[in-house]
């Protein structure tokens, strides 16, 4: 390049691989930041979402009608849905763009019955969440079965959300059992760290236990269909003394040479007991079952 006569227009291409770079990375870092603050935030039990997912979650435990399906109605999505047909999937380029810019005109159009109406509000923000997802700015959009035209057919885009919304109370409701369970009234980010941690040891053993249960059934009997922990199904499959050295023979790999020289019954019983006890309290959510558990004896 000439210092003295630049070709500026010839530096800009030769560099745009690394400024689409360095935007699409730094977009990347945010849409990670909001996602982790999003996900590890603790919303006020009376925030207005707080308060739909209460009305919502009542609902769905006491086996009555949630009620939102009214909400695409009054949200006037069928509206939403006939604005999108003016939009070219196929020639503009810009096309996620006019998407995004014909929702928030349509938010702008129902303002009034947004700020006045919690559940609405919130509908409009699972419809938010729907369009970023499927007609995204800047990353590319999740590979789909449906075609895009697909995506804006006021069908795909009500059940879609309606899903969203099922899934949104689904998590509330297993949220205020965990906070119930660990008796935490004020949670805190850290009391929220120490439950995932918690649940993610817990998935650690319940693949332990499975792992467990199914070296214990090929050692018994590898054609048995029924759970081999059962105490019904664990004595119908014991060996008699004629196969004992043989199951004997299949437990060295897992227990050494050393399983030959103790009492064969109170072994295989202390085995099925162990696992057994274990599975249990994690399958049935025991209170801190898994703090308990790192405490016993390897099986």
């Amino acid at each position: 390049m000439d210092a003295t006569n630049p070709d500026w227009a010839k530096l800009f291409e030769t560099l745009k691989p690394y400024t689409d770079w360095v935007e699409s990375y730094i977009h990347f870092k945010q849409t990670t930041i909001q996602k982790s603050i999003e996900q590890n935030k603790i919303q006020s039990a009376h925030s207005p979402r707080k308060l739909v997912l209460h009305k919502y979650a009542t609902a769905f435990l006491e086996g009555r009608v949630m009620g939102y399906e009214s909400l695409a109605a009054k949200y006037q999505l069928a509206d939403l849905a006939e604005s999108f047909k003016v939009v070219d999937l196929n020639k503009n380029k810009n096309a996620n763009y006019e998407i995004k810019k014909i929702l928030q005109q349509h938010q702008r159009n129902i303002l009034g019955e947004l700020k006045t109406d919690p559940e609405l509000n919130q509908y409009g923000i699972e419809v938010k969440k729907y369009i970023e997802r499927y007609f995204p700015i800047k990353s590319k959009p999740k590979r789909n079965k449906h075609s895009r035209a697909d995506f804006l057919k006021k069908e795909l885009i009500e059940s879609t959300v309606k899903q969203q919304f099922k899934n949104a109370v689904y998590h509330y409701v297993l949220e205020q059992g965990k906070l119930e369970a660990y008796n935490l009234t004020s949670p805190k980010t850290k009391d929220l760290q120490n439950i995932r941690a918690g649940e993610a040891f817990s998935f650690k053993f319940i693949n332990a236990c499975a792992f467990a249960s199914n070296n214990l059934k090929t050692i018994l009997n590898p054609e048995c269909e029924e759970d081999i922990l059962g105490k019904n199904c664990f004595i119908q499959n014991l060996p008699d003394s004629t196969a004992r050295p043989n199951v004997v023979q299949k437990m060295i790999p897992f227990f050494s040479d050393e399983i030959q020289n103790v009492n064969f019954d109170e072994a295989i019983w202390a085995i099925r007991g162990s696992i057994q006890k274990i599975r249990n309290e994690v399958y049935h959510c025991k209170k801190h079952a898994w703090e308990k558990n790192t405490q016993n004896k390897r099986l």
